[in-house]
């Protein structure tokens, strides 16, 4: 089972919730500019991100959890974050960031605190694969 949240110094990664739609349709799902990292087109409308929610919020949580990367301090969405097991002792993942936040090392912070869960669960392998791809916001 994937955890339920994270906490890292400056974000907390919660589980996504239908009420996530409207920040998440307003931070980032309609910027052309984020959404060009990703494999999704940007949205058009409130429900086309209702749509990716219920989408996540359906997914078994031992096989994907889609989390949020909520500021610690006030709250606030700054991105989201997917986490699939994609076999035992395999991990990926995939995430967006909203363009305010970008250059800030928030990524990385919250991916240091994801890679280091399995190395700390009682029911994991000490060396633990993780399969990921990322595209870099900083390409040309």
């Amino acid at each position: 089972m994937l955890p339920e949240t994270f906490d890292t110094a400056r974000l907390i990664l919660r589980p996504l919730t239908p009420a996530d739609a409207g920040p998440i349709f307003d931070t980032y799902a309609r910027d052309a500019e984020v959404t060009r990292f990703v494999i999704w087109r940007p949205h058009q409308s409130r429900c086309d991100t209702e749509a990716f929610i219920d989408l996540c919020v359906a997914t078994p949580a031992d096989v994907a959890r889609t989390y949020v990367l909520a500021d610690r301090q006030d709250r606030a969405l700054r991105g989201i974050f997917g986490l699939r097991q994609t076999a035992p002792y395999r991990l990926d993942f995939g995430y967006v960031l909203a363009r305010p936040w970008w250059g800030q090392g928030l990524m990385t912070e919250a991916l240091t605190d994801v890679v280091h869960w399995p190395c700390a669960s009682p029911q994991s392998s000490a060396s633990v694969p993780c399969a990921t791809w990322i595209t870099s916001a900083r390409r040309a």
